[in-house]
């Protein structure tokens, strides 16, 4: 039997009793996203086609974009976060990748984390 990828709302990492349990994150803006990777990580035709183990990942909706700082915060002193391997991030560009970059970049380096310098 094939171990489904864990999944996990914010509200359910923002409670005092939540952990991150997986070394791969996917942080991720909203619940469309949230489905979609669930859906795609836990589907038969990629555990089917590809060497890739999503057993090692771990998704969680941050909320909305304005959000990302806040819950990017939150996330770094929930318990199982110092085991965390890979983090990451997708959010909307809206209407300015440039933007949407220099937030997800700021957010980062504020907390001291690795921080990309250019979409990609």
């Amino acid at each position: 039997m094939s171990e489904r990828i864990e999944t996990m709302d914010f509200s359910t990492i923002s409670k005092p009793h939540s952990t991150i349990s997986k070394p791969h994150l996917i942080f991720c803006e909203g619940a469309d996203e949230f489905w979609f990777l669930v859906h795609f990580l836990n589907s038969a035709e990629l555990k089917e086609t590809s060497s890739f183990f999503s057993n090692d990942i771990q998704v969680i909706n941050f909320g909305g974009n304005e959000d990302l700082p806040q819950k990017l915060e939150v996330l770094t002193v929930s318990p199982g976060f110092s085991s965390v391997k890979s983090l990451l991030i997708i959010r909307d560009a809206e209407r300015n990748a440039e933007q949407a970059v220099s937030q997800i970049v700021r957010s980062l380096e504020r907390l001291q984390l690795p921080a990309p310098r250019h979409p990609g």
